[in-house]
């Protein structure tokens, strides 16, 4: 743990630091007179952002290691010169108004932080970090970007840029192990976020967004703590996803002044998330019309900057992507827009994508069963595979705008109503719409979690403004009881974790990946090893180059594996 908590003191001061400066520096070029800063969770997204777009810029030619960091603690440091302003900046006075404000919310905050810290040094559970996320990582940490590498396994040319910032700061060019902290980091972050609005409730807030962050902290746990330790790309993109509709509804409920550049900051990390995972693309549709609207408005300057620092972070990320795969954009062949000799086939390309969807759809079915299907017969069977409670989730989450329909039909709840609505519902809209694209693109439920979780804190909100407005008894005892129950559900997880079996090796640094069997597989004069098969395909990181099947249809491109890979379908015998 003391290894985990200095990597998160670092991750947290270089990329807020950098973020606090890359919010001056769009705030000056959009010339912007708003002298209210984004909240630290926001200002540190937009850094880590900035960060990983760097590295993805430096991993088309080196590996991701000391130079990459050493430009990241060098940009950190001009930033912290810039920031230092004794004694106005200090941490003294933020921290006596952080205890004064609401000092339960803050012991709240304590206790949800050790928890996190426990949960971040077990043994990653993600399945698909031992099947390629691990591996993707080593191959970021040794090489620059290969050719082709997708060639090998298709899953290593999926390109998720959270797996770039994971091999940033995994610091394996010590010559250790590769830590894999940065989900723990963001989770720390995103509680510090969601924590605010508790404290605000503390303090008699009645505010939509303050309601909804609230609802969100103890989901974080409940939801996604199994996701703590692992480098995976799935709870990320929740976790982003909620932050970032968090913080629409406080733009919304402000006033939207023309100055204000969330729209145009929000609008950054929503691209960012894209090029963590596609599943975030319905994020940015607020964004995207506001600045649309500025520009038919001829104000230019926020949305010429939106464009050209979007550019900024897509290009590196695609550039990754050509030289992995030969595709902008894998594993869609129909952006095929260079010829190289590296290429993925467009048929491989294509059935990947299909055996994603249809795996999405119905895990354990063949793919041509899955696509012989109507949509209301894999819809129904779909449904009826999930869990009781995703069902109910999902339902409620579906219902909830019907039930207000028809409540707004209530003459005394109709004003009420209207005006929660009226300042929300660009925010509703893209939940639902996020929730739509979801179930078309690929229905696994981890994929949906950041759209359907959103969609019913913003159903259940509503209900407890209306229980603080009409009695003044739930108004003093709502944020006391929620506090005290999270309290108590933070003690009870971090008990059970105090109680597993590696903490005395887990106090010094995290519990490293698992280590499995392998055997090698041999392809002309190359060696790869393959999982053994107790292993279920899963190669984790400490035996490298691994792929989970022994795959024969490719060839070096030339005498090392930097030079990369091409296909070559192996040869039957007549």
């Amino acid at each position: 743990m003391l290894a985990a908590g200095l990597i998160w003191i670092y991750t947290l001061v270089t990329a807020g630091l950098i973020g606090w400066a890359c919010c001056r520096l769009v705030a000056k070029a959009a010339r912007s007179e708003e002298a209210l800063q984004p909240p630290f969770a926001v200002q540190w997204l937009l850094g880590l952002a900035a960060i990983t777009t760097l590295a993805s810029f430096f991993s088309l030619f080196i590996p991701i290691g000391l130079a990459a960091q050493v430009c990241v603690l060098a940009l950190a440091s001009v930033a912290f010169l810039a920031w230092w302003k004794p004694p106005k900046n200090g941490l003294g006075p933020w921290l006596k108004a952080a205890w004064l404000g609401a000092p339960f919310v803050t012991i709240l905050t304590i206790l949800a932080g050790a928890n996190l810290l426990l949960l971040a040094t077990t043994k990653p559970e993600n399945f698909d970090t031992g099947l390629y996320h691990a591996q993707a990582i080593h191959w970021i940490e040794t090489y620059p970007a290969v050719p082709g590498l997708a060639n090998i396994h298709s899953r290593l040319g999926f390109n998720s840029s959270w797996l770039l910032s994971q091999a940033l700061y995994s610091f394996a060019f010590l010559g250790g192990q590769s830590f894999h902290l940065n989900t723990s980091v963001l989770f720390l972050v995103a509680v510090i976020y969601f924590a605010s609005g508790l404290r605000h409730l503390w303090q008699g807030s009645q505010r939509f967004s303050d309601w909804a962050r609230a609802l969100f902290f103890p989901l974080v746990f409940y939801i996604l703590s199994s996701e703590v330790s692992s480098p995976g790309t799935d709870a990320p993109v929740v976790l982003i996803t909620w932050v970032v509709l968090g913080e629409w509804l406080a733009y919304f409920e402000s006033g939207q002044s023309a100055k204000d550049i969330r729209p145009l900051i929000l609008t950054l990390i929503s691209v960012y998330a894209v090029t963590i995972k596609l599943s975030a693309l319905p994020l940015l549709l607020i964004g995207l019309v506001i600045l649309v609207v500025k520009a038919v408005q001829r104000s230019w300057r926020m949305p010429i900057l939106a464009a050209g620092l979007s550019v900024l972070i897509l290009l590196p990320w695609m550039g990754r992507s050509v030289i992995l795969t030969g595709y902008v954009l894998f594993p869609f062949p129909t952006l095929d827009l260079f010829s190289v000799d590296w290429k993925v086939p467009p048929q491989v390309a294509r059935l990947e994508a299909e055996v994603i969807q249809a795996w999405a759809r119905l895990p354990g079915q063949s793919l041509s069963r899955v696509q012989s299907m109507t949509f209301r017969q894999w819809t129904t069977e779909w449904f009826l595979n999930q869990t009781l409670n995703r069902r109910m989730l999902l339902l409620a989450a579906l219902a909830a705008p019907l039930g207000y329909f028809f409540l707004g039909l209530w003459k005394r709840l109709r004003p009420y109503l209207l005006q929660t609505f009226r300042a929300t519902w660009p925010v509703w809209a893209v939940t639902y719409l996020g929730i739509g694209y979801w179930f078309i693109a690929a229905p696994d439920f981890r994929f949906g979690m950041g759209f359907i979780i959103s969609a019913l804190v913003l159903a259940l909100t509503p209900v407890f403004i209306f229980l603080q407005e009409k009695w003044p008894l739930a108004a003093r005892a709502l944020p006391w009881l929620m506090i005290g129950l999270f309290c108590v559900y933070q003690t009870f997880m971090i008990a059970t974790a105090i109680d597993g079996k590696n903490l005395g090796e887990r106090l010094i640094q995290p519990a490293d990946y698992p280590s499995l069997p392998t055997e090698p597989c041999h392809v002309g004069q190359t060696t790869i090893m393959v999982p053994a098969e107790i292993a279920y395909g899963q190669c984790w990181y400490g035996v490298f180059p691994c792929i989970p099947y022994c795959n024969s249809e490719f060839e070096l491109r030339g005498t090392s594996m930097d030079n990369g890979f091409r296909f070559k379908p192996s040869q039957q015998a007549p």
